[in-house]
């Protein structure tokens, strides 16, 4: 799993427990919300993503990953 900072910078982050979640602050509206997920074994994987409390992305597979992305709300 991942998501990218306001920097444009790939954050990886490994051997998790379910469900996961992350919170981070981003100012900058020229880089894109982004998450990656992968999956370990075998079941059904998901994402989204949330701007002050609305889901601007989610999506979910049952194949090796998924992946998250909106523009910036505003």
């Amino acid at each position: 799993e991942g998501y990218k900072t306001q920097d444009n910078d790939y954050v990886r982050v490994s051997n998790v427990s379910q469900p996961w979640a992350v919170s981070v602050t981003i100012t900058r509206r020229d880089v894109p919300l982004t998450m990656n997920v992968t999956m370990v074994g075998e079941g059904t994987i998901s994402c989204s993503i949330t701007v002050d409390g609305v889901t601007v992305a989610q999506s979910s597979t049952d194949v090796f990953a998924v992946v998250c992305q909106a523009p910036m709300p505003g």
